[in-house]
């Protein structure tokens, strides 16, 4: 009989109370609790191609996991699993991705492997399981996934202890830090790792040209130039690819643009200047507003041809769904069949011919694996199989997606109301489209045509577009958003107006999708100084350089490179010498601070709260007239003075969010504080 301490027996209890809170309130709906996969409602648009989403309680870790390989976890821990997803569903107002829940269950297998040689219930749990968890994660996986794991291992351990389901608190925080790949800001702006990100990030000047030769070819077929339309869409905007693909068919907007002052806009010949743009849903929590993505001039004539095209391609499908909307059960079938009675019978040549399929084989394998019970008609010289005209009408619209273009009942439009609506099959080249069907074009779609699976070659690969080595040119939806967004920051774009363009709630979100070289940011500052846009000292000496040519002179002498720091931008030039200030950023003259960034006002913020907790020990050793402390109390003093400075500079309303301050200014501000 193993001894259990009046500490062990209330976290078992404690765990039984914590199970069955979540078993009497499953926040995912109808679930069986003892399976081994939930099928969970879909938190995705129809366009991501999933019809259904599954959680998996396994166990091991099987790169495809099915019924056949699935592994569970021993009760009472596969209890506790459910239970510990079910809370941190419940915890948020509209759930969160079935995806993040997989990634919380992979960091419970890792665990679960720590502690199944002596225990599998969490009651076991000690701190060394954690570590020993993310330790054989760091070995098995990248440091980004690995990062991730931490998060949720961190997470699991602070529900543990809140809980109380271990007779010893966990207290166990993530020691993987979040590199500059987890999707953080990325500070230095030159090196090898930096270039490596860059390139991963951004689609190549290679594809940029491969794709507008495309664009312009006049013998792609319907179901390639549907797809090539989409990327041009992507080019102009920077869409989500879901955002993309759930666009309305009525998304053009026209708009006369007007001064503060409401008058009409004028264009050098006098006339009124009209902007262009493209009304869409965001993602990520944006669905309840349409929002409106104006395009730069340059890309108007591309997006309307690209809409021209697809509203071409897709009009009889799109009036497909809306008789499929019209008319419940029912669907268009093209002429004879349409005008058939509904409980005429086909034959498997006649459902051959009304569905669109090559011959009566073709029918009879479709009738088979539709399930549809079969009736006999009169054949030439016996009874044949045949199926009901209502009934291979109602198969069709099973087929198609009507209802569930957005998830949870977040439903805008409906299917007839889309641009992006195809046939069954319409996307591939081996068999034909099936008529009277509609259905969405998928990102699995649009990724196939622009990456290429196995099974399937991109459209890189079919023209023999190929990079130096040879491999066909890939690209995936997502690096055009992070190519618009890094041109809007090179070209002066403010962060305000970044995150607004780009459909993002936060700002702070901007910075992973930046990526300027340091020399492209040492060009941003150039032209933000001939703008004015530049506050300080080498503003006010570029300001009294009355010479237009020797002023630009100047300012293209003051720094070939630069790069982010944690409070801003850095002008040391570190070809000449290193840093002579020893990463000393906020005392730099060398400095300039972006008012209005988020992350670098969040910094200065932590500093200074760091700060002020040093210089009161400082002041304390003062008391104790500890030997060297005014030194110490000094520079502690001068760095408080500074974040304060840097802090009420972000906070300032007179001066315009991306101006650059030159951190010199400050510092003669410094002096006369002192003085």
């Amino acid at each position: 009989m193993t001894f259990q301490t009046a500490a062990h027996k209330a976290a078992h209890a404690n765990l039984a109370k914590f199970i069955e809170a979540a078993r009497s309130a499953i926040p995912f709906g109808p679930i069986q609790w003892e399976a081994v996969c939930w099928e969970v409602p879909n938190k995705a648009r129809a366009s991501s191609g999933r019809k259904v989403e599954r959680l998996w309680f396994n166990a091991n870790f099987a790169k495809k996991t099915t019924l056949s390989n699935v592994l569970p976890f021993p009760e009472p821990f596969a209890s506790f699993v459910k239970a510990f997803v079910c809370y941190r569903e419940s915890r948020r107002e509209k759930g969160l991705a079935t995806l993040d829940h997989m990634v919380a269950i992979r960091a419970l297998r890792y665990l679960f492997s720590s502690l199944q040689d002596r225990a599998d219930t969490p009651v076991a749990f000690i701190h060394a399981d954690f570590d020993n968890a993310i330790n054989v994660c760091l070995s098995k996986e990248q440091h980004s996934s690995a990062y991730r794991i931490g998060c949720k291992l961190a997470e699991i351990a602070e529900v543990i202890d809140q809980q109380r389901l271990v007779p010893i608190r966990i207290e166990w925080q993530n020691t993987v830090p979040r590199n500059n790949d987890a999707g953080g800001a990325f500070h230095s702006r030159v090196g090898h790792a930096f270039t490596e990100r860059r390139l991963r990030k951004l689609p190549s000047d290679t594809v940029l040209q491969a794709l507008a030769e495309i664009a312009n070819r006049t013998d792609l077929e319907d179901r390639d130039l549907l797809r090539q339309r989409a990327i041009d869409l992507l080019i102009c905007g920077g869409f989500r690819i879901n955002e993309l693909l759930t666009l309305p068919r009525d998304c053009w907007r026209e708009e006369e643009q007007q001064s503060e002052s409401g008058q009409p806009l004028l264009d050098r010949h006098g006339r009124p200047t009209t902007r262009f743009g493209i009304r869409y849903i965001p993602e990520k929590g944006g669905h309840t507003e349409t929002q409106t993505k104006w395009l730069p001039t340059v890309m108007q004539d591309v997006a309307k041809r690209a809409l021209n095209d697809i509203l071409r391609i897709t009009q009889p499908f799109m009036e497909i769904a809306r008789f499929m909307a019209d008319h419940p059960g029912r669907t268009l079938l093209p002429e004879p069949w349409h005008a058939l009675p509904a409980d005429a019978l086909l034959n498997m040549e006649e459902i051959a011919m009304a569905v669109g399929l090559k011959n009566s084989d073709s029918g009879n394998a479709f009738a088979s694996s539709s399930g549809l019970p079969f009736h006999k008609k009169p054949g030439k010289t016996r009874l044949i199989d045949a199926l009901r005209k209502s009934d291979l009408e109602s198969h069709l619209t099973s087929l198609s997606a009507l209802d569930n273009i957005f998830p949870q009942g977040q439903a805008h439009y409906r299917l007839h109301e889309c641009l992006f609506v195809i046939g069954v099959n319409f996307i591939g080249s081996h068999r034909g489209t099936l008529n009277g069907t509609a259905t969405l074009l998928t990102a699995g779609q649009i990724s196939d045509y622009v990456v290429g699976r196995t099974m399937g070659y991109s459209i890189f690969a079919r023209l023999n577009y190929i990079d130096e080595q040879g491999t066909p040119l890939k690209v995936t939806s997502h690096q055009f958003r992070h190519w618009l967004n890094t041109l809007a920051n090179e070209g002066g774009l403010s962060q305000l107006e970044i995150a607004r363009w780009m459909g993002r709630k936060d700002i702070s979100q901007n910075a992973a999708y930046n990526h300027m070289t340091g020399v492209q940011l040492a060009a941003s500052i150039h032209s933000k100084l001939q703008k004015g846009a530049v506050q300080g000292v080498i503003a006010d000496t570029a300001i009294r350089i009355k010479n237009p040519q020797r002023r630009k002179e100047f300012i293209g002498s003051l720094t070939t490179t630069a790069h982010m720091t944690d409070f801003g931008i850095c002008l040391h030039d570190w070809s000449a010498l290193p840093c002579q200030k020893h990463a000393a950023c906020n005392t730099c003259e060398d400095h300039l601070i972006e008012k209005g960034n988020p992350e670098h006002r969040e910094r200065a913020a932590e500093l200074k709260q760091d700060t002020e907790m040093l210089l009161q020990l400082a002041q304390e050793e003062k008391i104790e007239e500890s030997y060297g402390v005014d030194n110490w109390l000094d520079h502690q003093q001068r760095t408080l003075l500074r974040l304060e400075e840097i802090l009420s500079l972000h906070d300032d309303p007179d001066i315009t969010d991306g101006t650059l301050v030159h951190l010199g200014k400050m510092i003669a501000r410094e002096s006369e504080l002192k003085g």
